[in-house]
């Protein structure tokens, strides 16, 4: 069990919820603001580029540790955001972005096999030798294959990016809509995988 439980999180005064309404698939970045750094400023910007749905959960706290803010997606339910359970009613399949620390690769995993394998192929010639999508290989936390993960909600599975920090955009300032080249091919590649040229 997670020390945090989502509706724990939510009570928080620095931690915000953003919705988008488009169309599908969803785009969520659940772990924005400074858990993550950098998920939340790439995920903004493909719901621009794609006029995605999307959700957001953005801790805007500067100095933050991920420990007190970081909940499992295994742990997050729409049953407990009415503001997640109309984006993720509004599509038929969802993509989240997410960031890892583990080394330098790329994992893009979830139970949607055709989209996981198209954004894959898509980031693979943006970033050869570091994308992997076979779900067998993959490290067990970083797989995105659990039923209860959020990313899987529909019975059509969904897609878990996982992007490391070196490649990463760095949410220094909250506020500031900026995002670098890396960011941006990140953000090429997502939506030619997910059928957007």
């Amino acid at each position: 069990m997670p020390s945090l439980t989502f509706r724990e999180l939510l009570a928080k005064p620095n931690v915000h919820e953003f919705s988008f309404k488009g169309r599908g698939p969803g785009i969520l970045a659940v772990h924005g603001g400074a858990i993550e750094e950098g998920t939340e400023r790439i995920t903004r910007k493909l719901i621009e580029l794609g006029g995605f749905a999307g959700y957001i959960i953005s801790v805007r706290a500067p100095g933050a540790t991920y420990r007190d803010y970081h909940v499992p997606s295994t742990f997050i339910s729409p049953g407990d955001s009415e503001t997640l359970l109309s984006v993720v009613r509004s599509v038929d399949a969802l993509v989240a972005i997410h960031g890892q620390k583990k080394d330098g690769n790329i994992y893009v995993g979830g139970l949607n096999e055709k989209l996981r394998i198209q954004i894959a192929y898509e980031l693979g010639l943006v970033f050869p030798g570091i994308v992997f999508s076979d779900l067998a290989t993959l490290p067990p936390t970083l797989r995105g294959a659990s039923k209860t993960n959020i990313v899987n909600f529909h019975s059509s599975g969904g897609v878990q990016i996982e992007l490391p920090l070196n490649i990463r955009v760095k949410d220094i300032d909250f506020d500031l809509p900026v995002i670098d080249e890396s960011g941006l091919k990140i953000c090429a590649a997502i939506l030619r995988g997910i059928g957007q040229p």
